[in-house]
């Protein structure tokens, strides 16, 4: 038989290799829940939480988007309460903060919109996570934001929006946001700095040519005259060690000197 070819759906914007995620083993509902209790970051798997939880999660965010009244508004209390809650890491914030403000709330979104399908979560955190690599990230920071927005959603939602079932939900979900930075950051990190560096070498290289394109051809040029030079002075020599070999071989005997007059 022949081979059939895949024609396996992927999603826009996935990267290449999308097909190959659907291969992967899903952590399934329940298994889901109990393992990111806790920022694991030793792996970076298909998820699939229980469709309760999504639901739950999915609705505190559209009551959270309501009672903040912008997309703006939402991504700045999500930045304030990161941002009140580790100090230390506000170096780690280089990006003006409106700008700030609506990555956070588009990041969110994204993620949120996929939390019922585990191929496109994993591919929307994989992306998020990647544009982390120069970021400090680490399970210690991933706890501190976490509960940090934990906190704010109790401070801002009612209980009948914040639901026991959503803060698990919540909880899980950022445990695995977290473990994926971690991980992605700890087994690319490296890998990609090193393919940066070498693209600014070879950058640098082509823009110098750029620049001056006629300089190589200047070098070019120069060498040939030297050689040119180096051609013209050596005939001249031989010439001249010629021209010796000549008047010795044709010079009379004794010099024009009287042989007698030598003897005495």
């Amino acid at each position: 038989e022949e081979d059939q070819e895949d024609n396996s759906p992927v999603l826009p914007g996935a990267p290449e290799g999308a097909s190959d995620l659907e291969e992967e083993e899903v952590v399934e509902a329940d298994a889901a829940l109990e393992k990111y209790k806790e920022c694991f970051d030793q792996s970076f798997d298909k998820v699939e939480f229980p469709a309760d939880t999504v639901a739950a999660v999915q609705q505190t965010w559209q009551a959270f988007l309501a009672h903040a009244g912008s997309q703006e508004a939402a991504g700045e209390v999500l930045f304030n309460a990161w941002w009140e809650a580790a100090p230390s890491l506000h170096s780690a914030f280089v990006s003006p903060q409106k700008v700030l403000h609506l990555r956070l709330f588009l990041g969110f979104n994204a993620v949120i919109a996929t939390l019922g399908n585990p191929l496109a979560l994993k591919i929307e955190v994989e992306q998020i996570a990647f544009r982390h690599l120069n970021r400090p990230v680490k399970p210690a920071f991933v706890d501190i934001f976490r509960e940090a927005l934990l906190e704010m959603f109790e401070a801002e939602l009612t209980a009948a929006h914040f639901t026991a079932r959503a803060r698990v939900g919540w909880q899980a979900l950022l445990n695995y946001l977290g473990g994926a930075f971690c991980y992605v950051s700890r087994e690319y990190s490296g890998r990609v700095k090193i393919i940066l560096r070498s693209w600014r070498t070879a950058n640098n290289v082509a823009e110098e040519k750029e620049k001056d394109p006629d300089a190589e051809e200047e070098e070019e040029d120069e060498a040939d005259e030297e050689e040119k030079e180096e051609e013209a002075v050596t005939p001249v020599a031989k010439s001249s060690s010629k021209e010796e070999v000549t008047s010795e071989a044709g010079r009379p005997p004794g010099d024009g000197i009287n042989l007698k007059e030598r003897t005495g």
